[in-house]
């Protein structure tokens, strides 16, 4: 049986694997994506870095990309947000 941080730690692996996936995409572009945190409630926090900061469509990238990717892979993620200060 698993303790909370093993728990912890493999849905933090889960969800950097689809970040992995999702990456190439992103990177092609300038830009990238980093998991930073996934609250008590299991909404991963994840941050857009280079050309990604501060793009127009980042939300859409978000929603469209990186949420539905990670609810359809992570079925114990109940949301993802953008934590970038764009």
């Amino acid at each position: 049986m698993m303790n909370d941080l093993e728990k912890r730690i493999e849905l933090e692996k889960k969800v950097e694997n689809v970040l992995a996936e999702l990456r190439p995409a992103l990177e092609s572009h300038g830009g990238d994506v980093k998991l930073v945190d996934i609250t008590k409630d299991n909404v991963a926090q994840v941050e857009f870095s280079g050309s990604c900061k501060g793009c127009p469509i980042a939300n859409v990238t978000l929603d469209e990309g990186l949420k539905e990717a990670i609810l359809m892979q992570v079925e114990e993620i109940s949301d993802v947000v953008d934590v970038t200060k764009h």
